[in-house]
């Protein structure tokens, strides 16, 4: 079971066109044994028919230097945790 589950780019910050994707991110230490290539592949087959959405996935330690990145950058809003 995911630790966090994000939304985040334009939705995340309601500035979302109608047919924009969903992005979705996974953060789970359950990711520390794939690496980016297999993650990649693994998340490729979720991709369905309900609606437009990328998924990622990350561990939490890649979920801190992410947002402690974004921080420094003076980016958009935080993701909304669902």
């Amino acid at each position: 079971m995911p630790q966090k589950i994000a939304l985040f780019f334009s939705r995340a910050r309601y500035e979302h066109l109608k047919d924009s994707d969903h992005d979705i991110i996974l953060v789970s230490y359950h990711f520390e044994r794939y690496n980016f290539l297999d993650m990649l592949a693994m998340f490729r087959e979720l991709r369905g028919d309900v609606f437009a959405h990328d998924v990622s996935a990350c561990t939490p330690e890649e979920d801190r230097i992410w947002q402690r990145q974004l921080l420094a950058n003076k980016p958009d809003p935080e993701p909304l945790s669902l």
